[in-house]
């Protein structure tokens, strides 16, 4: 695949904050098990009887942890090519 310096660039930027983004979500994860291990036990020796309330934060962080796997999983987004560019161009201009 033949890319321009331009898009080369652009490429590397992208690929850079994937390779972030999966760091990233390693690192909440861990977090994300850490704190959930602690909200349960305090949950368990607190009182046990009452409704099991850890299940409120750890769907928020959960929810941070999904998004975070997205970006770093997830289809490629965001990466525009000097193709798209000159496609979409095309597009408009025969109207």
């Amino acid at each position: 695949m033949n890319l321009t310096m331009n898009e080369e660039s652009r490429a590397r930027e992208y690929a850079h904050a994937r390779l972030k983004a999966r760091h990233d979500l390693k690192v909440l994860a861990a977090v994300w098990a850490g704190v959930t291990a602690l909200l349960v036990l305090v949950w368990s020796i607190s009182d046990p009887a009452q409704p099991f309330w850890p299940l409120w934060p750890m769907l928020g962080v959960g929810i941070a942890v999904a998004v975070t796997a997205f970006k770093a999983y997830g289809p490629p987004i965001g990466l525009i090519t000097e193709r798209d560019i000159e496609a979409e161009v095309e597009r408009l201009t025969r109207s």
